[in-house]
């Protein structure tokens, strides 16, 4: 479910092990979602966060692949976002 919001990293808590948490978006992530999620976040329990979206661009004609390709939302994409979060904690 990339057009609202995905936790790519979900929270596990250990005593050795503290959570990480993205977001992934089909728009910018200026003003997004994953903001809103990142301020929750930050208030109640702060953890590294990853943001998935378009940077501040116009959108482009394609198909769906094409424009997930694009602009970094595929699942390659989405994977390395999540493995750059935990390498953070």
């Amino acid at each position: 479910m990339l057009s609202l919001y995905t936790r790519l990293c979900p929270p596990k808590k250990s005593e050795d092990q503290e959570s990480a948490s993205g977001s992934a978006e089909e728009h910018n992530i200026l003003g997004g979602l994953g903001e809103s999620v990142a301020r929750t976040l930050a208030s109640k329990h702060p953890v590294p966060q990853e943001f998935i979206g378009t940077n501040d661009t116009f959108g482009e004609s394609g198909t769906p692949a094409q424009l997930m390709e694009k602009y970094g939302l595929n699942a390659a994409a989405i994977t390395t976002a999540c493995e750059k979060v935990i390498k953070r904690k």
